[in-house]
């Protein structure tokens, strides 16, 4: 079966996505457009009724009036009288006389407001400050100077999301910090669609302000130029799991796991981009199967995985021995009967002892989902029961009670490992 990212024609075409981007971006980039200007045209006049009068007018379209190419011109060369008053400037913050620093800079932006430089700087004077917001402001100014650098708005994102993890949730400063840093990400993407680090950095601000569902979009996006990143693929699988609708998100999570698991296994190696496949992202890629209730299926997987990371992959005889899971007792009694099975070809420890504990008992629930509750109870976990979920005591309690009701398992499903840090891009 072709794989999703070699087939666009399995989910949506890279022209759709390409459509998709330019109506989202250019709405985001009008509502940048907007705060930055209002807030060059406060540093242009001042503080003052007028400065704030200037702020409002430059806000506001005018009606009837076509509105041009949004983005700012080409940037002239700095003038020499620019370049003196830069100086000074720079002479005084060194010096530290910061509000000094700061009149020169506002003196040069309403000289000439494209003024790369003096927007920089002037960030890090309002940062000496204490002033934040405005030092974030001057930041995605000079960025807005250069809005084909994709380098430029990934910073200006990451400066908006410094310390956001220490303000309550849903507070206005912190939902106005992440759509700005959203809307950082989203120029990024405009100056360079094909930039996974600002797809992945968009991606990891919308599941922040709770939208799984857009952010599932931009991880794919983001897969389709880097498919064996693990972190991409994880989040993935994390934003898809939260979504509204979380069993239509999950084609592309499954898909995205898979695709990393047959590189993995082609290569002989458990390596990715950003860290490797582990046991975890087995239990996770699981979860997808669950949600859709196919038992045999995730039985199937999961034994075939186990088997390559406990170094047996070329034990083939297991391959088509689905009728029971005897390839993962303890012992050798039930699998000495299994046609091309060799007893000690591989370690006993890389049979049942080797399957982690809570991986058995996901073995056993399958099992009891397709009726099968003798191999259930033949396969079941026998200790360390401290370390099962508790739906999972449940089954072994009252096997009945749990086929009785379907969602128990996805009810009681533990948290999958969130995205890192969002700085972390």
């Amino acid at each position: 079966m072709a794989s999703y990212y070699e087939n666009g024609d399995q989910e949506e075409s890279e022209i759709s996505d390409v459509d998709s981007d330019y109506l989202e971006l250019n709405a985001e980039t009008a509502k940048l457009d907007a705060s930055i200007e209002a807030f060059r045209a406060e540093q242009r006049i001042g503080n003052g009724e007028e400065g704030a009068a200037a702020a409002a007018t430059a806000v506001q379209a005018k009606p009837g009036r076509k509105r041009g190419k949004r983005g700012p011109r080409k940037a002239a060369k700095p003038s020499p009288d620019i370049l003196y008053r830069l100086s000074l400037a720079t002479e005084a913050y060194h010096e530290r006389r910061y509000q000094d620093a700061h009149e020169m800079l506002a003196e040069i932006i309403r000289i000439n407001a494209e003024t790369f430089d003096a927007w920089t700087l002037l960030s890090t004077v309002f940062e000496e400050q204490g002033d934040r917001r405005a030092a974030l402001m001057c930041t995605v100014a000079a960025a807005h100077l250069t809005p084909k650098v994709a380098r430029m708005w990934i910073n200006a994102a990451i400066y908006a999301l410094d310390g956001v993890d220490g303000l309550e949730d849903d507070s206005d400063e912190r939902n106005g910090l992440l759509q700005t840093a959203m809307q950082c990400y989203s120029a990024a993407v405009r100056a360079n669609p094909a930039d996974v680090t600002a797809r992945t950095g968009k991606a990891d601000v919308l599941m922040s302000l709770g939208h799984a569902g857009l952010a599932v979009t931009q991880y794919r996006r983001a897969l389709k130029h880097r498919p064996l990143n693990i972190r991409t693929v994880r989040n993935l699988a994390d934003a898809a799991l939260d979504a509204k609708d979380p069993r239509q998100s999950s084609a592309a999570a499954k898909e995205a796991y898979r695709n990393v698991i047959d590189h993995c296994q082609a290569r002989g190696t458990t390596e990715l981009e950003e860290g490797d496949f582990e046991w975890s992202d087995l239990r996770i890629y699981l979860e997808f199967f669950a949600m859709g209730e196919e038992w045999g299926d995730a039985a199937r997987e999961l034994k075939e995985i186990a088997r390559w990371m406990l170094g047996r992959r070329g034990e083939a005889c297991w391959e088509e021995w689905v009728h029971d899971d005897r390839e993962w007792d303890v012992n050798d009694d039930r699998r000495i009967s299994v046609p091309g099975y060799e007893p000690g070809r591989f370690p006993l420890e890389t049979y049942g002892t080797g399957l982690p504990v809570d991986l058995r008992a996901r073995l056993c629930m399958y099992r009891l989902r397709l009726g099968q509750e003798h191999e259930a109870m033949v396969s079941k976990p026998r200790s360390a029961p401290h370390k099962l979920p508790i739906y999972i005591l449940l089954t072994f309690a009252n096997p009945r009670s749990l086929l009785a009701t379907s969602n128990v398992a996805r009810s009681c499903r533990q948290p999958t490992p969130r995205h890192p840090g969002l700085r972390e891009i």
